[in-house]
C-alpha cells in the first residue's frame, strides 16, 4: 500500500511478493453495501479491482480470505510514500460518503 494521487489516497496493487503486509479492519457486508463500496471503488472504470487476498485475524488462528480492493499502478500518480504497512496518513481527501 502507499498513498498516492493528488487526493492522497491509500492504494494497494495486486502484486504478490511485493511491498508489505498491510494491517486493516475487516468488515462483514451484505450484498447492497458491498455494491455500494463497489461504486465508492470506481470499480466500473479501468485499473479498478475487487478481488480477494489472505487474511489472518489477529485473534484467529486459521487464516481466510477477504475482498479487497487494488489500483492499476499508473493511477497512482504521484506517489507520496514508500511502501506502508498500515495507513495513518491523515491527508486524503476522498468523497465523504456513508452507508
Amino acid at each position: 500500500m502507499v498513498v498516492a494521487s493528488p487526493r492522497y489516497a491509500p492504494m494497494m496493487f495486486d502484486e504478490p511478493d511485493v511491498g508489505r503486509y498491510v494491517r486493516g479492519e475487516l468488515y462483514r457486508v451484505d450484498d447492497m453495501v458491498l455494491a455500494a463500496l463497489d461504486r465508492l471503488e470506481a470499480l466500473d472504470l479501468p485499473g479498478n479491482i475487487r478481488t480477494t487476498l489472505g487474511v489472518l485475524p489477529i485473534h484467529a488462528c486459521v487464516p481466510g480470505s477477504a475482498w479487497a480492493y487494488f489500483k492499476a499502478r499508473h493511477l497512482a500518480v504521484p506517489v507520496h510514500t514508500d511502501y506502508l504497512g498500515d495507513y495513518q496518513d491523515r491527508r486524503f481527501t476522498g468523497p465523504q460518503t456513508s452507508f
